[in-house]
Formats: C-alpha cells, sequence, structure tokens
C-alpha cells in the first residue's frame, strides 16, 4: 500500500489517529509505550 492510500483509509474510515511508517522502520525497545505517552502528552497539551 503506498503512503497515500494509507491517509485516504485513515480519512475515509474517519480513524482519529494513524501512524504510516516506512516498509523498513524498525522499532526501539518499548516503542508502543513510548508513542503511546507522545500521543497521550500530545491530545492533553490544548
Amino acid at each position: 500500500m503506498e503512503h497515500v492510500d494509507a491517509w485516504y483509509e485513515i480519512a475515509e474510515r474517519k480513524i482519529p489517529l494513524g501512524l504510516i511508517l516506512e516498509d523498513d522502520a524498525i522499532f526501539v525497545p518499548f516503542f508502543k509505550e513510548k508513542f503511546a505517552r507522545m500521543i497521550y502528552a500530545a491530545i492533553h497539551s490544548g
């Protein structure tokens, strides 16, 4: 799937938040937890 297709899919399904990565992305240890904290902070920062 192309990145632009992913954007359209997110928009069409009215998904409030999405993460689109390159196919060769490498996740660092505890990525899920770190990402969740960053998203929480972004949403609650006003």
